[in-house]
């Protein structure tokens, strides 16, 4: 049962995140009008959205960074989404965005309907503190003026006063906002720079993705490809610079080393056991007698006794050892 719960409650809490991470916070860098966000876009649109080629020379060339982004984007637009012929607005304000921004700024995306497909603009603002500061003026102002006249309600004596000429009397605010930007040409933000995108249904999305993806994986087997075969002709380059064959080349077997030759390479033997090339080693008739003398005093002794060849002789002579004289 613990096992449920703590499951359940991971999943509660996986979806109100998901949830939180997919709907767009409303921006607070700085206060703002959706109404007058929304007017400044669509003015953008109208001004940048179809420009003659000497207006989009000028505007590249000469142009703010905002002038430069929008034609640009509206030219891109046609030119690579073949967006076609604007048409109008979109009324509904489910697709205007206003979001927060890097640096203070604050971020509004309005939709356009156009023959083809539509796009989205998004403007970046920041705040106008040149606005503020006049609108502050215009106020104090204004109440110097109502007390002046004996009104002690500011939106009365605007109501009695300004009216005529057609201004928005709904409420202070809305007056001085109105006297600001059609009189002055002042806004209460700043246009800065703006993205132009085309919108895309989602079956366009994967197809587009599927596209690209076939496109990316079929360059690097490619470029794979054509490694391997340079690798492969790697092999034929000692045959460019003169060199034979791999197969070609055989491996050189070693002379066999005959006994001779082994028998060179031993350590010499002592002089004792040279012969000498000019020694006549058949007709050596005085070691043979040598020899003879001593085989036969030692076999005449068959008492067991000492041989006779070991006694004294009458000439003195006792065989001691056998050694071949030079």
């Amino acid at each position: 049962m613990k096992k449920r719960f703590l499951l359940l409650f991971m999943i509660s809490v996986l979806l109100v995140l998901v949830t939180g991470c997919g709907e767009a916070k409303e921006a607070t860098n700085f206060d703002f009008n959706k109404s007058v966000m929304k007017a400044i876009n669509q003015s953008i649109v109208d001004k940048y959205q179809n420009v003659s080629d000497l207006e989009y020379d000028y505007y590249i060339h000469d142009g703010s960074d905002l002038e430069k982004a929008a034609v640009e984007g509206f030219k891109m637009a046609q030119d690579t989404d073949h967006v076609g012929a604007f048409v109008d607005f979109e009324q509904n304000d489910d697709h205007l965005k206003i979001v927060d921004g890097s640096d203070g700024q604050i971020l509004c995306t309005t939709r356009c309907i156009f023959k083809n497909r539509n796009v989205d603009i998004t403007v970046y603002y920041k705040e106008n503190r040149e606005y503020n500061l006049q609108k502050n003026e215009i106020y104090s102002k204004l109440a110097q003026e109502a007390m002046s006249a004996g009104y002690d309600d500011l939106n009365k004596y605007i109501l009695d006063y300004y009216a005529q000429y057609g201004f928005n009397t709904e409420s202070v605010d809305l007056f001085l906002d109105d006297v600001l930007m059609n009189n002055s040409g002042l806004t209460p933000y700043t246009a800065v720079d703006c993205e132009v995108s085309a919108v895309y249904a989602k079956p366009e999305l994967l197809k587009r993705a599927g596209i690209n993806t076939g496109i990316g994986m079929g360059t690097v087997f490619v470029v794979l490809i054509f490694i391997a075969f340079i690798i492969y002709l790697m092999r034929f380059i000692p045959v460019l610079f003169g060199g034979k064959k791999k197969e070609e080349q055989k491996v050189e077997k070693k002379p066999a080393v005959s006994q001779n030759a082994l028998a060179d390479k031993k350590a010499p033997l002592p002089p004792a056991f040279v012969a000498d090339d000019n020694e006549n080693l058949v007709d050596d008739t005085e070691l043979t007698a040598v020899i003879t003398a001593a085989l036969m005093a030692y076999l005449g002794s068959g008492s067991g006794e000492k041989p006779a060849a070991y006694t004294d002789s009458a000439d003195g002579l006792v065989v001691r050892s056998i050694r071949r004289v030079r």
